[in-house]
Protein backbone atom coordinates (compact mmCIF):
# COMPACT_ATOMS: atom_id res chain seq x y z
CA UNK A 1 0.00 0.00 0.00
CA UNK A 2 1.21 3.52 -0.84
CA UNK A 3 1.91 5.80 2.09
CA UNK A 4 0.89 9.40 2.76
CA UNK A 5 3.10 11.55 5.01
CA UNK A 6 1.33 14.51 6.63
CA UNK A 7 3.78 17.24 7.65
CA UNK A 8 1.49 20.01 8.94
CA UNK A 9 1.29 21.15 12.56
CA UNK A 10 -1.10 19.81 15.19
CA UNK A 11 -4.02 19.63 15.70
CA UNK A 12 -4.47 19.85 11.94
CA UNK A 13 -2.14 16.90 11.27
CA UNK A 14 -4.19 14.52 13.41
CA UNK A 15 -7.49 15.67 11.89
CA UNK A 16 -6.18 15.28 8.35
CA UNK A 17 -4.70 11.85 9.11
CA UNK A 18 -8.03 10.67 10.50
CA UNK A 19 -9.80 11.87 7.36
CA UNK A 20 -7.52 9.97 4.97
CA UNK A 21 -7.40 6.88 7.20
CA UNK A 22 -11.20 6.75 6.96
CA UNK A 23 -10.74 6.56 3.17
CA UNK A 24 -8.49 3.51 3.52
CA UNK A 25 -5.14 5.27 3.15
CA UNK A 26 -2.00 4.32 5.05
CA UNK A 27 -1.09 7.55 6.80
CA UNK A 28 1.85 8.70 8.92
CA UNK A 29 2.02 12.06 10.66
CA UNK A 30 5.21 13.89 11.53
CA UNK A 31 4.77 17.66 11.84
CA UNK A 32 8.03 19.11 10.56
CA UNK A 33 7.52 22.53 12.16
CA UNK A 34 6.25 23.69 15.53
CA UNK A 35 4.42 26.93 16.31
CA UNK A 36 5.79 29.30 18.94
CA UNK A 37 4.34 32.65 20.10
CA UNK A 38 6.55 35.65 19.45
CA UNK A 39 5.34 37.76 22.37
CA UNK A 40 5.25 40.81 20.08
CA UNK A 41 2.93 43.64 21.13
CA UNK A 42 0.25 44.87 18.77
CA UNK A 43 1.45 47.77 16.57
CA UNK A 44 -1.88 49.61 16.93
CA UNK A 45 -5.10 49.09 18.85
CA UNK A 46 -7.83 50.62 16.65
CA UNK A 47 -8.22 49.56 13.00
CA UNK A 48 -10.92 49.57 10.37
CA UNK A 49 -10.32 45.91 9.62
CA UNK A 50 -8.31 43.04 11.07
CA UNK A 51 -7.17 40.24 8.77
CA UNK A 52 -6.20 36.88 10.25
CA UNK A 53 -3.99 34.82 7.95
CA UNK A 54 -3.94 31.60 10.00
CA UNK A 55 -5.65 29.75 12.82
CA UNK A 56 -2.29 29.99 14.61
CA UNK A 57 -2.78 33.77 14.76
CA UNK A 58 -5.93 33.52 16.87
CA UNK A 59 -6.48 33.32 20.60
CA UNK A 60 -8.50 35.20 23.18
CA UNK A 61 -5.59 37.35 24.32
CA UNK A 62 -4.85 38.53 20.78
CA UNK A 63 -8.49 39.38 20.11
CA UNK A 64 -8.80 41.28 23.39
CA UNK A 65 -5.78 43.46 22.52
CA UNK A 66 -7.32 45.15 19.48
CA UNK A 67 -10.50 46.99 18.53
CA UNK A 68 -11.68 46.08 15.01
CA UNK A 69 -14.68 47.34 13.06
CA UNK A 70 -14.48 44.48 10.55
CA UNK A 71 -12.76 41.10 10.70
CA UNK A 72 -11.63 39.02 7.73
CA UNK A 73 -10.17 35.51 7.72
CA UNK A 74 -8.00 33.84 5.10
CA UNK A 75 -10.41 30.91 4.82
CA UNK A 76 -13.31 29.02 6.32
CA UNK A 77 -11.37 27.11 8.99
CA UNK A 78 -9.79 30.34 10.28
CA UNK A 79 -13.22 31.99 10.34
CA UNK A 80 -14.61 29.01 12.27
CA UNK A 81 -11.93 29.37 14.95
CA UNK A 82 -12.77 33.07 15.26
CA UNK A 83 -16.43 32.18 15.64
CA UNK A 84 -15.68 29.85 18.56
CA UNK A 85 -14.26 32.94 20.32
CA UNK A 86 -17.31 35.05 19.58
CA UNK A 87 -15.99 36.90 16.52
CA UNK A 88 -17.79 36.87 13.17
CA UNK A 89 -15.45 37.08 10.18
CA UNK A 90 -15.99 37.21 6.46
CA UNK A 91 -13.74 35.08 4.28
CA UNK A 92 -13.14 34.62 0.54
CA UNK A 93 -14.52 31.66 -1.38
CA UNK A 94 -10.97 30.64 -2.27
CA UNK A 95 -8.49 30.87 0.62
CA UNK A 96 -5.72 33.01 -0.87
CA UNK A 97 -4.08 36.41 -0.66
CA UNK A 98 -5.84 37.44 -3.87
CA UNK A 99 -9.21 36.39 -2.48
CA UNK A 100 -8.59 38.43 0.67
CA UNK A 101 -7.40 41.41 -1.35
CA UNK A 102 -10.57 41.39 -3.45
CA UNK A 103 -12.66 41.10 -0.28
CA UNK A 104 -10.93 44.12 1.30
CA UNK A 105 -11.34 46.15 -1.88
CA UNK A 106 -15.06 45.39 -2.01
CA UNK A 107 -15.56 46.13 1.71
CA UNK A 108 -13.47 49.16 2.63
CA UNK A 109 -12.70 52.58 1.14
CA UNK A 110 -9.18 53.52 0.11
CA UNK A 111 -6.87 54.67 2.95
CA UNK A 112 -8.44 52.32 5.48
CA UNK A 113 -6.44 51.28 8.51
CA UNK A 114 -5.70 47.54 8.17
CA UNK A 115 -4.15 45.22 10.75
CA UNK A 116 -2.77 41.92 9.40
CA UNK A 117 -2.30 39.31 12.13
CA UNK A 118 0.07 36.59 10.93
CA UNK A 119 3.28 34.64 11.43
CA UNK A 120 6.86 35.63 10.77
CA UNK A 121 8.42 34.80 7.38
CA UNK A 122 5.05 34.32 5.71
CA UNK A 123 3.74 35.46 2.35
CA UNK A 124 3.53 39.29 2.28
CA UNK A 125 1.89 39.76 -1.13
CA UNK A 126 -1.43 40.80 0.45
CA UNK A 127 0.18 43.52 2.58
CA UNK A 128 2.20 44.81 -0.36
CA UNK A 129 -0.87 45.05 -2.62
CA UNK A 130 -2.91 46.82 0.05
CA UNK A 131 -0.16 49.40 0.61
CA UNK A 132 0.07 49.98 -3.14
CA UNK A 133 -3.67 50.75 -3.15
CA UNK A 134 -3.21 53.37 -0.44
CA UNK A 135 -4.25 51.46 2.67
CA UNK A 136 -2.44 52.04 5.96
CA UNK A 137 -1.22 48.51 6.78
CA UNK A 138 0.10 47.31 10.14
CA UNK A 139 1.54 43.81 10.60
CA UNK A 140 1.34 41.94 13.89
CA UNK A 141 3.60 38.89 13.85
CA UNK A 142 2.17 36.78 16.67
CA UNK A 143 3.80 33.40 15.97
CA UNK A 144 6.82 31.85 14.31
CA UNK A 145 7.52 28.43 12.84
CA UNK A 146 10.60 26.45 13.83
CA UNK A 147 11.88 23.05 12.82
CA UNK A 148 10.37 20.19 14.76
CA UNK A 149 12.40 17.06 15.53
CA UNK A 150 10.56 14.09 14.04
CA UNK A 151 10.70 11.06 16.32
CA UNK A 152 11.75 8.35 13.88
CA UNK A 153 12.58 9.43 10.36
CA UNK A 154 13.14 5.83 9.26
CA UNK A 155 9.35 5.38 9.33
CA UNK A 156 9.05 7.68 6.35
CA UNK A 157 11.64 6.11 4.06
CA UNK A 158 8.89 4.44 2.02
CA UNK A 159 6.81 7.61 1.65
CA UNK A 160 5.08 8.01 -1.71
CA UNK A 161 3.03 11.20 -1.24
CA UNK A 162 3.70 14.12 1.11
CA UNK A 163 1.35 16.89 2.21
CA UNK A 164 3.18 20.20 2.76
CA UNK A 165 1.16 23.27 3.73
CA UNK A 166 3.66 26.13 4.26
CA UNK A 167 6.84 27.55 2.79
CA UNK A 168 8.73 26.98 6.04
CA UNK A 169 7.65 23.34 6.10
CA UNK A 170 8.76 23.03 2.48
CA UNK A 171 12.28 24.12 3.36
CA UNK A 172 12.41 21.70 6.31
CA UNK A 173 11.21 18.82 4.12
CA UNK A 174 13.95 19.58 1.58
CA UNK A 175 16.53 19.45 4.37
CA UNK A 176 15.12 16.11 5.55
CA UNK A 177 15.57 14.69 2.08
CA UNK A 178 19.24 15.60 2.22
CA UNK A 179 19.52 13.68 5.52
CA UNK A 180 17.68 10.51 4.46
CA UNK A 181 19.44 8.92 1.52
CA UNK A 182 16.53 6.63 0.67
CA UNK A 183 14.17 9.58 0.07
CA UNK A 184 14.30 10.69 -3.55
CA UNK A 185 13.10 14.14 -4.62
CA UNK A 186 12.40 12.82 -8.10
CA UNK A 187 10.01 10.06 -7.02
CA UNK A 188 8.09 11.38 -3.99
CA UNK A 189 4.97 13.33 -4.95
CA UNK A 190 4.06 16.52 -3.08
CA UNK A 191 0.60 17.99 -2.55
CA UNK A 192 0.64 21.70 -1.68
CA UNK A 193 -2.16 24.28 -1.22
CA UNK A 194 -0.84 27.12 -3.36
CA UNK A 195 1.14 28.02 -6.45
CA UNK A 196 3.63 29.92 -4.26
CA UNK A 197 4.59 26.78 -2.30
CA UNK A 198 4.64 24.72 -5.50
CA UNK A 199 7.18 27.11 -7.06
CA UNK A 200 9.33 26.87 -3.92
CA UNK A 201 9.18 23.06 -4.10
CA UNK A 202 10.27 23.00 -7.73
CA UNK A 203 13.14 25.39 -7.01
CA UNK A 204 14.30 22.96 -4.31
CA UNK A 205 14.35 20.11 -6.82
CA UNK A 206 11.01 18.33 -6.35
CA UNK A 207 9.78 17.11 -9.71
CA UNK A 208 6.25 15.85 -8.96
CA UNK A 209 4.23 18.66 -7.35
CA UNK A 210 0.43 18.83 -7.33
CA UNK A 211 -1.42 22.02 -6.38
CA UNK A 212 -4.68 21.57 -4.45
CA UNK A 213 -7.41 24.22 -4.26
CA UNK A 214 -6.62 24.88 -0.59
CA UNK A 215 -5.37 23.29 2.62
CA UNK A 216 -8.59 21.71 3.94
CA UNK A 217 -9.18 17.95 3.81
CA UNK A 218 -11.87 18.46 1.16
CA UNK A 219 -9.39 20.41 -0.99
CA UNK A 220 -6.65 17.79 -0.64
CA UNK A 221 -8.75 14.65 -0.97
CA UNK A 222 -8.95 14.34 -4.76
CA UNK A 223 -5.29 15.17 -5.61
CA UNK A 224 -3.96 12.95 -2.79
CA UNK A 225 -6.12 9.97 -3.81
CA UNK A 226 -5.14 10.41 -7.46
CA UNK A 227 -1.44 10.41 -6.60
CA UNK A 228 -1.76 7.39 -4.30
CA UNK A 229 -3.61 5.45 -7.01
CA UNK A 230 -0.92 6.38 -9.53
CA UNK A 231 1.77 5.12 -7.13
CA UNK A 232 -0.07 1.82 -6.65
CA UNK A 233 -0.30 1.34 -10.41
CA UNK A 234 3.45 1.95 -10.71
CA UNK A 235 4.15 -0.64 -8.02
CA UNK A 236 1.88 -3.16 -9.77
CA UNK A 237 3.71 -2.94 -13.09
Amino acid sequence: MSRLWITRTEPGAHDLARHFASLGCEVRTCPVVSIEPTGNKQPTRHCDVGIFLSKHAINGEILAAVSLQHVLAVGQSTAEKLRTLGVTANFPVHASSKGLYDLVESTLPVASKVLVVCGEDGNTSLQNRLRTRGHDVFEWFVYRRSRNQCADLSEFESTDVMEVSSGTAMNVVANLFSEISSLDLATVALVVPSDRIAKAARRLGFANVCIAQGARASDLELPVLRLLRAKRRQLAT
